[in-house]
């Protein structure tokens, strides 16, 4: 299958890989609502090992518009890991047009990285400056 998903904790983990188009993303994108173990506020995190998928400027701009949609279900922090530098490029075009949005879409060439920073914009400060979890009321 080109799109796979798990649940893990409060990260939609999304793997891509083969022939694969943006239509079929956002249906994978809509599937994980409806699976069981998903939970309000999931932030996405998707992995491409090599998908065959191309975004034109026009394209781009409508997968922004599409991830908008479905912020009343996942939280507006996406990181996105590629390998490949054209893949990159199209990830920023794609990151543009979402901050225009308010979604916070940021793209990787590190796992590690990408889960990291997934991690930090999760958690929020307290008046003290002290690090909370979002989901842990502050002092």
């Amino acid at each position: 299958m080109p799109i796979s998903y798990e649940l893990v904790g409060k990260v939609a983990r999304f793997t891509v890989d083969g022939e694969i188009d943006g239509a079929a993303i956002q249906l994978a994108l809509e599937r994980a609502t409806r699976d069981p173990a998903f939970q309000a506020g999931m932030r996405i995190l998707m992995h491409d090992l090599g998908s065959t998928f191309q975004a034109s400027s026009d394209q781009a701009y409508e997968v922004a518009l599409h991830l908008r949609s479905l912020m009343e279900n996942y939280s507006p922090h996406i990181a996105v890991v590629v390998h490949e530098d054209v893949k990159y490029g199209m990830g920023r075009m794609i990151a543009a047009y979402c901050e225009r949005e308010g979604i916070d879409f940021q793209v990787f060439r590190d796992f590690g990285n990408a889960e990291q920073w997934l991690e930090y914009v999760h958690h929020g400060r307290d008046e003290d400056g002290r690090i909370h979890d979002e989901d842990t009321p502050g002092p």
